[in-house]
This record gives C-alpha cells, structure tokens and sequence, in this order.
C-alpha cells in the first residue's frame, strides 16, 4: 500500500499540514466514518511510513483485528480516505483566500435576499483586494468577479442608477491583456527549444495598441510586454529596461511568477551570452545573486539543477572563482536528490576547466554519468575544447568521429543541433590548420566569429 494514489500524496505533507488534517478528519460536518478515521490514526501513528509498516496486511489488522483479510473492503476505505485528504486540499485552499471567502458569504446572503447584508460583505471583500501587493492576472480575475458581482446586487435593486459596467470592461481588458502576454512570454519561450508555431488571435493588436499607448499596460503586463518585445526584436535595450523595471515592479507579482520572469530573462540572456555577447555575463550573475537573496530560486529547499548549472556558468563568466567555489559548497545540497552527483561532477569539471586545470576538469567529467542529453552534449563539447586547447589532435580526431555520431541519432533538439554540428566541423579545421600559416589560421578565426549561433 506503500505506493498508493493515498500514501504518496499523504508522505508529502509537511508537519502544519499533518497538524490541521488531524483537525479535519475528526469533523462531523465534511465527513465521518470510523473505519477511515483508525486508518488516519494508523498513518498518523508512524513517524516514518516505509513499505514494510504500511504492508496491506499490516493495516488491515489494525482496522479490524483478527478478521479475515479483505482487500475490496480495504481499497474501499482506503478509497474514501483519498476523498478525505482531497476535500481537506480544497477547503484549505478555499482558506487562504480571504476575499474569495466575503465574496462567497455576500453571494449567499444576497440569494436570501439579505441585500444590506450582502452588500456589507461584498464591500469588505472589495476594501481587502485592494490591499493586496499583486497585480498579476489573477488580482484582475478576482477584481472581475467583484465588479460582477458589485453589478449583479446594485443592478436588481435600480437599472437607473449609474452603474459598474466600465469598470467590468476595463478589468477584463487588463485580465486579458495581463494572460496573454504572459502566455506569450511563455510561448516564445518554448519555441526555442521545439518547432511550433502557436497561433494568437489579438496578440498583435495588443502589442500595437501598447506601442502606441503603454497606458494599457498594468505593472505586471508591461514586464511581460518587454520580455516579448527581448524575444522578437534585436532591440536588447529591452533587457535592461526590465533589469531595471524589475526591483521595482516584483512586488506585484506572486512568487512562482517571479520565478517564471526570473527564467524568462535568464534564458534570454544566456542565449546572448553563448552567442558571444560578454556584457551579459555580468548583468545575469547579478541578477542570479539577487534571485538566490529573495529565495526565487530555491523552493523548498530544492534547487533546480539548470539553475544551479547557470550560475555557475555566468560567475566563472565573470571570473568570480572564490564565489562560484563557495556557491557549489554551500549549495549542492538543495539539488535534487537523484541528479546531485551528475550535477555537481559537470560544474565542478567547468570549474576546473576555466582555471586551465585540464587533468582535473577532464577526470571530473569521465567520473560521473551524465543521462541528460542536454547536458551529456555540454560534457562533449568540454571535452572537444581541452582537447583543442591541449593540442591533443589525435584524440581529438578520434572524439569527433564518436561526437558526431552521437549527435545523429538525437531528435528533436532544435538550435542545439546545428551548433554542435558547427562545433565538430570548426573543430576539425582547427586540427588541419594547425601547422599552416597566421594568415590561414587568421582566415579560419575571422570564418568562426562570422558564424551565426542560433
């Protein structure tokens, strides 16, 4: 019963929450029934919950003693406990919301025609919304709701008063606006990774109508609209415009969102980085050490190792060895479990590799396995540069020819594929040029930088 549906999402609550279901199963309004209240008591019992105490058999007899083992009944209470423990999700969720709350209470008292009521509660749940921070989609959404519902009440008791209606146009125009150029954002996004063209009906109208008038634009909107405009123009003034925007403007977003903006303009800028562009180098690790100081990047005490890979990458950028040392030591344990070693064998090799300490960088990367194939193809490429910059041709010749063999039989790897493709084929000139002339190896140097990275 150990990988139960019940038991893997019991195993990740965390003590507060542990604490409240005790609470909530002993409720005789949402639901009681003994037998599912002992198999909480069971599992509430366990400090730890393994496969052998939570053996079928085992819980079983804790329900019902020496009755004779019945898995139907079993999967039936164990059925109505997952009920149990999805209810309690949602009314906890429901909690957290507290003008969703004075909105639902003022709905209710207004259907039983309490209208003075409802219309108390209703201009508390107005008067609260606008006390809170975010101006994201969401804040527009439940601003929606309110309008509507501000409209239905004082429209029932007078059609000839002056009403809301402007007020509901105007917030579903910011709700709208704030979706989809956040989507957007998030849209392009994943176009640099897989080949798919989204189709958007009032996009370009909102971005010419923005253009115009940026008034259109909320405080989170006008982030995204910026985000978009990095993405599809060559304009990079964009980029530090948000940089700028950002300390200012983060407030108004939750914090997953941050999050995604915080990867948005990282990915972008880690693109201009690899195609060459220094000034980034900078700009990114300042913006990943501001991350780490509003904990954006760490979320429950995990990491994400593309994250970490990162900073990584921009601090060594910046020549910062004694900080992107300590920032492997001091965090490496926030890395996910399963992937710590890999990851930290390939920022330890880079590490190396940026001090030229080649031995070191190269054992690093033969010690560990890398199943990413993102990342195995970062591995090969680290190899094929020490290999240059040591000179070691014949291994390199050898490397390429498996390299190049490897990178045919991956699919669906977009940009990546053809720069690692120009990767081997430059890296085998290099090899030839070797002995020729400056003027040869000049030629070949100046045919590299005019290369378009994509």
């Amino acid at each position: 019963m150990y990988h139960s549906k019940l038991l893997e999402i019991f195993r990740k609550l965390n003590t507060e929450e542990i604490r409240k279901l005790k609470k909530f199963v002993v409720s005789p309004y949402f639901f009681q029934h003994d037998d599912v209240i002992k198999l909480y008591e069971f599992l509430f019992s366990k400090k730890y919950l393994s496969e052998n105490n939570t053996n079928r058999t085992k819980i079983f007899t804790a329900l019902y003693g020496n009755i004779a083992y019945d898995d139907a009944r079993l999967r039936y209470i164990t059925s109505l406990a997952l009920d149990v423990l999805e209810q309690f999700f949602q009314t906890e969720k429901n909690n957290q919301n507290e003008v969703q709350n004075l909105l639902s209470i003022s709905k209710t008292l207004h259907e039983k025609q309490l209208n003075h009521q409802a219309a108390n509660f209703l201009q508390k749940a107005v008067s609260l919304h606008q006390t809170k921070p975010t101006q994201n989609a969401a804040h527009w959404q439940q601003q929606l709701h309110l309008e509507e519902e501000l409209f239905k009440q004082s429209n029932q008791q007078s059609r000839s008063k002056e009403n809301n209606l402007q007020n509901i146009l105007s917030t579903l125009d910011q709700y709208y606006i704030t979706q989809l150029l956040k989507y957007a954002c998030i849209a392009i996004s994943y176009q640099q990774i897989i080949k798919h063209d989204y189709q958007y009906l009032l996009l370009q109208n909102v971005l010419e109508l923005a253009q115009k008038d940026a008034s259109i634009l909320n405080e989170t909107s006008i982030i995204y609209y910026k985000i978009y405009q990095i993405y599809t123009t060559t304009e990079t003034h964009y980029f530090d415009e948000i940089l700028h925007l950002l300390p200012k403007h983060a407030r108004y977003f939750s914090l997953d969102e941050l999050k995604d903006i915080y990867l948005l303009i990282i990915n972008f800028g880690i693109k201009q980085l690899n195609s060459g562009n220094k000034l980034f180098a900078q700009k990114l690790y300042s913006i990943y050490q501001s991350g780490l100081q509003n904990k954006v990047f760490i979320e429950n005490e995990n990491i994400s190792r593309f994250t970490f890979t990162n900073i990584v990458f921009t601090g060594l950028q910046t020549g910062d060895f004694d900080g992107v040392f300590l920032f492997i030591k001091n965090h490496e344990k926030y890395l996910p479990e399963n992937f710590r070693k890999s990851t930290v064998g390939f920022n330890k090799a880079r590490y190396h590799y940026f001090l030229k300490e080649y031995k070191k960088s190269l054992q690093y990367l033969t010690d560990y396995e890398y199943n990413d194939i993102l990342q195995n193809l970062a591995v090969k490429n680290m190899q094929l540069k020490i290999y240059v910059e040591t000179q070691e041709w014949e291994i390199l010749d050898a490397f390429l020819n498996t390299f190049s063999v490897f990178l045919h039989r991956q699919k669906g790897l977009g940009y990546h594929q053809l720069n690692y493709k120009n990767t081997i084929k430059y890296a085998r000139r290099l090899a030839e040029v070797n002995a020729s002339s400056k003027k040869i190896k000049k030629s070949l140097a100046d045919e590299i930088e005019a290369e378009k990275i994509f």
